[in-house]
């Protein structure tokens, strides 16, 4: 490639420029600030259980962080951002059992965000840093109810077809 075809990088950004305001479609997401405990009732018949789940924004609003935790089972970071290119919201998911998963959904309709995607589930956690584990695909369904209330369906379709759904229904704290 010719020296004349090839373009140099932008320029960084001086350390007096202002920095860049959040995309806007952040603020679509606000529902899901604050801390909630969610009533987590799975489709496997397994009793109802109690997740709680604070969102705060990070850098400046550019991304959501949730910390969740299930008292005496399990603790997990999410992530939420906006693609500017793809013009979608991107999500990532970990925990401490090794579980590891990322999503896209699209903008907000009608107070819902519908994201779906990979996840590599680990079907008995280990202190040894290996586990067996299984890939799967998740769909969750977020539904805005009001600034109080959210409710949260998180489908994971397994390999062999079967399916395992989680309804949480989350409240302020």
């Amino acid at each position: 490639v010719p020296a004349a075809a090839v373009k140099a990088p932008p320029a960084p950004p001086s350390p007096s420029a202002k920095p860049l305001s959040p995309p806007p479609q952040m603020r679509e997401l606000d529902f899901m600030l604050g801390s909630f405990k969610c009533l987590d009732t799975p489709s496997t018949g397994q009793e109802p259980f109690y997740d709680y789940i604070t969102t705060r924004r990070s850098m400046g609003g550019h991304y959501y962080e949730s910390v969740m935790w299930t008292p005496g089972v399990i603790r997990a970071q999410r992530t939420w951002g906006w693609d500017p290119v793809g013009r979608k919201y991107l999500s990532q998911y970990r925990d401490d059992w090794g579980v590891a998963a990322t999503s896209t959904a699209g903008p907000v309709k009608d107070g819902r965000l519908v994201s779906t995607g990979p996840v590599t589930l680990v079907i008995k956690p280990s202190p040894t840093g290996e586990a067996e584990g299984i890939k799967a695909d998740v769909k969750e369904e977020i539904r805005a109810l009001g600034r109080d209330h959210h409710t949260n369906v998180q489908s994971t379709t397994f390999p062999n077809g079967f399916v395992v759904t989680h309804t949480l229904d989350c409240h302020r704290r």
